[in-house]
């Protein structure tokens, strides 16, 4: 059984137009987060699984399955905030590769927060920023999540 990081992120100051982008890149018809709609796993690698598979699958998205909603987290944005908030769970491992994706494509300012299963390592939960990026602009972060 895997150990789960609560991931969220929150992008802020967005037009209409932004937060459409943002949840056509993230978000299915159900307003989960998956991660098949900017890094699609090919074909072979969506049904049964062989030995070696779980690598490829990590060396994807940064994680061995796609984003959990147990319990139901969802895309929470309100008309005229602003703002969308994506909250989902991962297994094992932060989405490095989602998420480097992700933000090479939406270039505006985001908080990422993740935080390991019952965060029993006694370490804050990892918190990165990105405000007013630049193609030179780097994220500064703190701990990295554990989840155990």
């Amino acid at each position: 059984m895997p150990d789960y990081i609560i991931n969220e992120f929150v992008f802020s100051d967005l037009s209409d137009e932004a937060i459409a982008e943002i949840e056509a890149l993230t978000v299915n018809g159900e307003g989960i987060v998956d991660f098949n709609i900017l890094l699609p796993l090919p074909d072979r690698l969506r049904g049964e699984w062989k030995d070696g598979d779980m690598e490829e699958v990590i060396s994807i998205w940064g994680t061995k399955w796609n984003a959990q909603a147990n319990p139901p987290f969802k895309m929470v944005k309100k008309p005229g905030d602003g703002r969308i908030i994506l909250r989902f769970l991962t297994a094992n491992n932060k989405p490095w590769h989602w998420m480097t994706a992700l933000l090479a494509k939406v270039q505006t300012s985001v908080q990422y927060t993740c935080a390991g299963e019952g965060n029993s390592d006694g370490n804050p939960p990892s918190i990165i920023v990105r405000k007013n990026p630049s193609p030179n602009a780097k994220s500064k972060g703190t701990r990295s999540c554990s989840s155990a």
